[in-house]
């Protein structure tokens, strides 16, 4: 029997032309989301976001956008989805990871290899500030930490039931995707300044996600 080549190639161009169109659906809903923050079928933009990720940062490159659009708009749409899980779990039951950019260039914090760096809350930056609230709230504890391999060791360790974040949108977008994907609901408020040093975040944006 011959085998229908030219029948199997225009199968294999409609299948790629259909998912092109697709992921272009997804990032334009994922557009009207980042530009007007009205998210349309956020599980549909997610999915397509998630499923698609490297050809959706190329596509947006290739047409002079922001490719850390797709990070964004997927913490968006996860903060939401997850907030009534996250906001479920008990005080105590949750923990907050910072970045170490986020700390003072004077900071005189020790570094543990298993818990990142010690904060002493000695009043020169936002990590202090942060970590006094989450202590008030009864949060079961605040880590600030040098990298993303330590999240897998915190989590392994301490075991937390829910996890608030402050980082980088591409450091929050697969965070909270390794966090999802254990079964532990999370939330993350993306940085304002960027950079490896001296960084900042929105106190008030932190404290609301937190429960104040």
């Amino acid at each position: 029997m011959e085998i229908p080549y030219d029948l199997l190639g225009r199968i294999f161009v409609a299948v790629i032309v259909i998912i092109l169109i697709v992921i272009v659906l997804g990032l334009i809903f994922a557009y009207i989301t980042y530009k007007r923050k009205r998210m349309i079928f956020s599980g549909f933009v997610l999915f397509i976001l998630d499923s698609f990720y490297i050809p959706a940062k190329r596509i947006i490159s290739f047409f002079g956008g922001n490719d850390r659009m797709v990070e964004i708009v997927a913490v968006e749409i996860r903060n939401v989805l997850m907030k009534d899980d996250f906001d479920s779990v008990k005080y105590e039951d949750r923990i907050v990871i910072l970045p170490q950019c986020l700390r003072s260039l004077e900071c005189p914090a020790k570094m543990s290899s298993f818990d990142g760096i010690k904060c002493i809350e000695c009043n020169r930056c936002k990590v202090c500030e942060i970590k006094k609230k989450a202590n008030e709230l009864g949060y079961g504890k605040t880590f600030v930490i040098t990298g993303g391999s330590f999240i897998k060791r915190i989590i392994s360790k301490h075991k937390p039931k829910a996890v608030l974040g402050v980082a980088c949108p591409y450091e929050a977008y697969w965070g909270m995707l390794e966090l999802e994907k254990k079964g532990i609901p999370s939330q993350a408020v993306l940085l304002l300044k960027e950079g490896c040093v001296e960084t900042d975040a929105d106190l008030d944006e932190v404290y609301e996600r937190m429960g104040k």
